[in-house]
């Protein structure tokens, strides 16, 4: 066997690889130290959490409010209050975002008069959603 790959020395290809590490592992080093001592990284990362967490409460926020909704809707329609349920049920499907799924599932589980009173709420409720939002 020889010693060579390529046409060049295993011992000075094994060098020029540790050499090429050691350059990578110290560019690496080099730039997280300046990084870190940024005088503006910490307040930079601070902004970054904070701004995601508050997306993330909005989201949670927009969950219970479906769930409520739902949960007062098929309650009111129980009761016998079909229109008012429908109003509630329908400001539900319009917080889903996949409005159309929930509404072929409320197609199956309401009967044909709960049903059809949610989707006559359905613009009006579009309607609340939009001024909300602005």
């Amino acid at each position: 066997m020889t010693d060579t790959i390529f046409g060049l020395n295993k011992s000075i290809i094994v060098l020029a690889a540790g050499a090429a590490g050691a350059t990578f592992l110290g560019y690496c080093i080099y730039f997280n130290h300046k990084r870190i001592n940024d005088l503006e990284y910490k307040d930079k990362i601070r902004r970054k959490r904070r701004t995601q967490a508050g997306a993330g409460g909005m989201e949670s926020q927009k969950q219970q409010s479906f769930v409520q909704e739902v949960q007062l809707g098929q309650q009111l329609m129980v009761a016998g209050n079909v229109e008012e349920g429908a109003v509630h049920i329908a400001n539900a499907v319009m917080l889903c975002g996949e409005s159309q799924q929930l509404l072929s599932i409320f197609q199956q589980t309401l009967s044909k008069e709960k049903y059809r009173a949610v989707v006559q709420q359905l613009s009006s409720a579009r309607e609340k959603l939009a001024n909300d939002q602005e």
